[in-house]
């Protein structure tokens, strides 16, 4: 292994290392952990490749499925380094969208299908010539390194769901129906099909088979001992739930206080009744 192979190594470990140490010192809870870990893991490594390839026009060997001694030493230096940035592109990318998934699950989805485009771009250039590389000096590589990787530490870190500030429910009360979003939870009701309305002061949420749970915020399909298996989108602070029957299946929800969910339950008790 070459020197500046070693180091870019090095470059990838120490912001990993140090971003997982920040997650798990911040008591955050294993979901938050779990998401953070996997997309430092993924991303940094993806990013820092990327940047050896582009900066120094080396690693032409990470890519399978290439017959590469069918260029010269110029040429495969001008394709790694043409490859390189545009995984160092698609892994920033990617990090954005493994950050915002899970409380924004269509346009997570989204920016991984973009940044996966991103990184295979490049195979269209198999077998063509492409612009010669730049050739970068010591600190304009250094440049390159804290823009791209900082980006992932912001985007993992500041963009995640540590403290779930940006997730909660939005209703939309509709002159026919209404709707539930959120993560894990998104659905539209008809006001003369809702059965069983109630608000429940202290209900009882049991434990979630699948979906969200951050500090502040849970949602998706969750277990109780009255409903058995139902759907939540709920605040954790807030002990009221808005409970309903619709097609079979119980439904539970409330707002960002009890006061707020309250009113938001005499104002579906109006619409459901008239």
């Amino acid at each position: 292994m070459d020197g500046k192979a070693r180091n870019y190594i090095l470059a990838a470990m120490i912001p990993l290392l140090l971003g997982t140490v920040a997650i798990v010192v911040s008591g955050t809870d294993v979901l938050d952990l779990s998401v953070t870990v996997i997309t430092l893991s993924v991303c940094i490594p993806l990013t820092v490749m990327g940047l050896y390839m582009y900066l120094e026009g080396r690693g032409s060997g990470f890519i399978n499925g290439v017959d590469w001694s069918r260029y010269s030493d110029t040429e495969r230096m001008d394709l790694s380094s043409y490859m390189g940035k545009y995984i160092v592109a698609g892994s920033v990318l990617m990090s954005v969208s493994l950050s915002v998934i899970i409380g924004h699950m269509f346009l997570g989805l989204v920016l991984i299908v973009v940044s996966v485009l991103l990184m295979v771009a490049p195979i269209a250039k198999i077998g063509e010539k492409v612009r010669p590389r730049t050739v970068h000096d010591s600190g304009r590589k250094i440049l390159f390194y804290v823009l791209s990787v900082g980006l992932i530490l912001l985007a993992t870190l500041g963009l995640g769901l540590e403290d779930g500030g940006h997730i909660g429910a939005e209703i939309t009360l509709d002159e026919d129906s209404f709707s539930v979003s959120a993560p894990f939870f998104d659905e539209t009701f008809v006001y003369s099909e809702v059965q069983g309305l109630a608000s429940e002061p202290g209900f009882k949420k049991g434990s979630r088979i699948m979906g969200l749970e951050v500090p502040s915020f849970e949602s998706g399909t969750f277990r109780n001992s009255v409903f058995g298996k139902y759907t939540l989108a709920a605040y954790t602070d807030v002990g009221p739930c808005i409970c309903f029957l619709y097609h079979g299946h119980h439904y539970a929800f409330n707002q960002s206080t009890e006061e707020t969910t309250y009113a938001m339950y005499l104002e579906l008790v109006e619409r459901t009744e008239s």
